[in-house]
């Protein structure tokens, strides 16, 4: 059979203004089975219908809250529905906004879904894609506004998400530019983590990540600046330690390749002495990297630097 969703224009008003959600189930001759008007008391976006593993279906969309002036101010809206269309749960996420929709929604493996789709600023002049994740239940695990463009009236529009074989996400739209942007509308494609981060560190809790600005390890201590940087920072290093054999520094990139390495000797052994080393990853791709140093038997530490 088929699942369709549409719109309905249930008060009379006109689609647009107090339009509904409008879900249809047919077998596979075109027979109606049942149907179902969902939605608040304006006009609402819906823009995808999926099954689910359980039988049911989940509905991406908008949920208008007000519309002043006929301008729709809306969140993020979820609906699912059993086997026979009756609602098992619906939500809103994030902030009210002009013209904020769902536009693609997707069940994972786990029961879980994924879901993209538009906002705009607090003004409601600049777009901005829009990520998020929910539980089987509903239950919001994490929300994500992401831009390429970022002028006042510059568009940023996310239409599909599909999950990858790194456990991240892959998500595509179209851009809009304003000036003083330049170009013209143009494809956008967005790779993410698992926690819908553009770059490592977003979302700290999320990622397990744990920021430290310095600490004291046996036989060496060091620190990076400027971080972030244009491209070039400064490693000072001392030696704690009567260790005087080569270590090594590596610095990876945010999918754990390593993309420099150099040996080095410890500042002169039996005092604490300063080493100053330059590095220049200009040449890299614009990011968050990670600095690790290694003795022949020993593991130092490491930091995250970013430019």
């Amino acid at each position: 059979g088929y699942i369709i969703v549409g719109a309905t224009d249930s008060y009379g008003q006109g689609i647009g203004s107090t339009s509904d959600i409008y879900v249809l189930k047919v077998d596979s001759v075109g027979k109606v089975q049942w149907s179902g008007v969902y939605g608040g008391p304006y006009g609402d976006a819906v823009w995808n219908i999926e099954s689910t593993s359980d039988g049911g279906y989940i509905i991406g969309g908008g949920l208008v809250d007000s519309a002043p002036g006929g301008f729709p101010y809306s969140q993020p809206y979820l609906i699912k529905l059993d086997s026979a269309g009756n609602t098992e749960w619906e939500k809103t996420y994030g902030p009210v906004r002009f013209q904020t929709t769902l536009r693609m929604v997707r069940e994972m493996a786990d029961g879980s879904f994924i879901a993209c789709g538009h906002t705009t600023d607090s003004i409601g002049f600049h777009g901005m894609g829009l990520v998020l994740k929910v539980a089987s239940n509903g239950d919001s695990l994490w929300y994500r506004t992401h831009e390429i463009l970022s002028c006042d009236k510059s568009g940023n529009f996310l239409y599909d998400i599909r999950p990858t074989s790194d456990n991240g996400f892959i998500a595509a739209g179209w851009v809009n530019p304003d000036p003083p942007d330049t170009g013209g509308q143009d494809i956008w494609v967005a790779k993410m983590d698992s926690c819908g981060c553009l770059y490592l560190g977003c979302d700290s809790a999320c990622q397990g990540l744990v920021g430290i600005e310095k600490f004291n390890v046996t036989g060496l201590e060091f620190s990076i600046f400027p971080n972030p940087n244009n491209g070039k920072f400064i490693m000072e290093i001392f030696n704690v330690s009567n260790d005087e054999k080569p270590y090594q520094i590596s610095i990876f990139d945010v999918f754990g390749r390593e993309v420099k390495q150099i040996k080095t000797p410890f500042p002169l052994k039996g005092e604490i002495k300063l080493q100053s080393i330059e590095f220049d990853v200009s040449a890299f791709p614009t990011g968050v990297y990670f600095i690790q140093t290694r003795g022949e038997h020993t593991f130092y530490g490491n930091r995250i630097v970013k430019y």
